[in-house]
This record gives C-alpha cells, structure tokens and sequence, in this order.
C-alpha cells in the first residue's frame, strides 16, 4: 500500500482580515463557545438536577429543526447510554404527528436560535401548560424562552451568516443539560467542555493548510457524502445541512452501520466519503469503512484522534486532538466540515453564507 496522506498538528495561521463573514464567524467559533458555557445558567441547570434529575422515570423528548434539532442527537446518545428514556424529533414531526405521545410526565427540550421559528411557535401554543419544557436558546425574550420552566440561554453573537458558533452553542448547552437531567455534577462536564474548546481553538487556528489539503484531495465532489455514528450522528446530520445551505451543493448523510445496508453499493471511481471516527466504541468500525471505501475504487476522508494501524492513499487522515470524552467530539469534528462548504461555495462562486430563498429565521411552516 501507498502511504496514507496524513494531516498532523500544524503551526499555520491565517489572518481572519482575509476572510468572508461565514468563514469569519467559523474561526470565531471558540471564543463564541468559551463565552456560552461562562454564561451557563447554574440555577437553572442546579434546579434541573434537583427536580427532574430526581425523577429518572420520565421520559425525555429533544425538538427543534435543522441544525438545532440535529444538535441533540449527542447528548440524547449520552442519556441513552446512561439508561434513560429519551428521543429525538424534529419540531414538525412532533406537532403534526407525534403531539399526543407527550404527557405530563414527559420533559421536552425545545432548541432554537431565535426561539421563534414557525414550528416552535405552533408547538409552543398546542403544548399542554402541564408538560415541563426547557428551552436552549439565544433570545431569552422569545416565545420559546417566556413559555420554558427552565431556560439555558446559549449566549453567543449574532452570527453574520448561516449557522456555525450557534449551533455548537448548543451542543454545549445540552451537553451541561445532559448531566444535570441524570441528576449528576454538570460542573464536571462544564471543565471537560473546557478543554474541548481548546481542541477547537487548535483545529481553527490551522484552518489553512486544513483547507489546501482538503481542497487537493477532494477537489468539488458530485456529493459530499458524510459518515458516522453514536455521537457523531449530530456531526453527519448538521453538517450535510451545512453544506447544503452553504455551497448550495448536494451533499448526503449516513449512519455508519446503516451504510453497509445497501448505499455501499454507491461505491465507485469517484466516490469520496468523509467519515468520523472517534476514539470510542466503534473507532475500528469506522477506520474499517473507509478503508473497505478506498480498497473499491472510492476515497475517504478520515477524520480521528487515532490513525489506523494501515496506510491506504485514497484515505486522508485529519488527525485531531482528543476530546476529553467521545461524547464532545462532535464540539470539533464539524471544523472539516464547515471548510469543505466554504471552499465549495467560493469554489462555484456564491457569496458564501448568504441565503438566497430563505432566511436566518424560518417563519413559514
């Protein structure tokens, strides 16, 4: 076999002078964080873990739509895996079709930006006033946050374009929501959020060369095809939505156990996966897939903390830094993912980040 193209750490700096406003506020993604979890509402977290912490019976359901919706599927792993009761729906699902499985028992937590789209709006009026809600958002005057028994505000800037330092505002908010609704320390999770931010900062702060070997290696694929499972589910959800809405391109995303069940046969010359694989349960699983991709004619990129002991060069291994836990991976997996839109959509020539039917905050069902 070739040797792998492997991406380690590097020491290159760009100037954010020289970037476009969704670019801008990618790299302005860490300092955005550190200022969400500084501002993490602790009465409200320490209530939650008093009162519905205490209750480990209930039933848990995360809404909201696009990138706020696709944000909970780590956290709800997270709860999943500690034992309780918890889905995830998005906000129109649940108020045409699923309304009636909420009960007084179940505790629904809304996630919005604005705290206003259309759907969170109807929902919010058809709730039930016994049903608990608590609201992850940016507005604390919105209609989401005044209907909230709890409300977590994210406490991020107004972004300049479409969504990037919000969206992982909410993955550390619901991160911090996560511990408290097992009724655990979420100040223990507050410190490894902390280091995660870290990671961030190092993985945005060589978005440079990341770009130019990316760009080498995947040039403007037909799709851009993205890969992963358990807690990286909210990175292949969210960031296929951020291509789509960025670059205006195609781009496709798999469960990597759903892969093999029938898209493996879209494997060809020409086909280029980018697949997630944290250290965690299913880290050889997923190095495994991209090898089994690039050994039948297509090319992976590899995005890990701990490169395969095999070097194939249709796979290109992004190594990163290791979170603290595989649960915060997703808080530094989407870097990649928000530079292959950026170079997509200069690549075809869009004023990057800027909507053309349709708008920051969605008001129409």
């Amino acid at each position: 076999m070739c040797p792998a193209r492997r991406l380690r750490d590097l020491s290159i700096n760009s100037s954010m002078n020289e970037t476009n406003a969704y670019l801008h506020d990618v790299l302005d993604q860490p300092a955005s964080v550190r200022a969400s979890i500084e501002a993490a509402d602790a009465d409200s977290l320490d209530r939650i873990a008093h009162e519905i912490g205490a209750a480990p019976s209930r039933r848990i359901v995360f809404t909201g739509m696009g990138s706020s919706h696709f944000g909970a599927l780590a956290v709800a792993t997270h709860l999943a895996g500690l034992g309780r009761r918890v889905s995830v729906v998005s906000a129109a699902q649940l108020l045409h079709y699923e309304l009636p499985s909420i009960d007084a028992e179940t505790v629904v937590v809304m996630v919005s930006q604005s705290g206003r789209s259309a759907e969170i709006v109807r929902l919010i009026e058809r709730l039930p006033k016994s049903v608990t809600t608590v609201g992850i958002t940016n507005d604390t005057d919105s209609p989401l946050a005044l209907r909230s028994q709890y409300v977590l505000p994210m406490n991020v800037a107004p972004e300049r374009s479409v969504t990037t330092r919000s969206y992982l505002a909410t993955l550390v908010q619901a991160s911090l929501l996560g511990d408290a609704l097992c009724g655990k320390d979420w100040r223990a999770k507050g410190a490894q959020v902390a280091q995660a931010i870290d990671l961030l900062e190092d993985e945005t702060g060589h978005h440079a060369e990341r770009t130019s070997v990316l760009d080498s290696f995947l040039g403007v694929p037909a799709c851009v095809n993205l890969i992963g499972r358990g807690y990286s589910l909210s990175t292949v959800r969210a960031g296929a939505l951020f291509v789509r809405e960025v670059a205006k391109h195609p781009a496709a995303d798999f469960d990597a156990g759903e892969f093999r069940h029938g898209p493996f046969e879209m494997i060809e010359p020409g086909f280029v996966a980018t697949i997630f694989a944290p250290e965690g349960a299913t880290h050889a699983l997923n190095c495994g897939l991209a090898r089994d991709i690039a050994q039948r004619g297509g090319r992976a990129v590899l995005v890990t903390s701990a490169a395969p002991p095999w070097e194939d060069a249709n796979v290109l291994v992004i190594l990163q830094r290791r979170p603290p836990c595989e649960s915060l991976a997703p808080l530094i997996d989407i870097v990649p993912v928000q530079l292959i839109a950026n170079s997509i959509a200069s690549a075809k020539g869009y004023d990057v980040g800027a909507f053309r039917w349709s708008s920051k905050v969605t008001v129409v069902e």
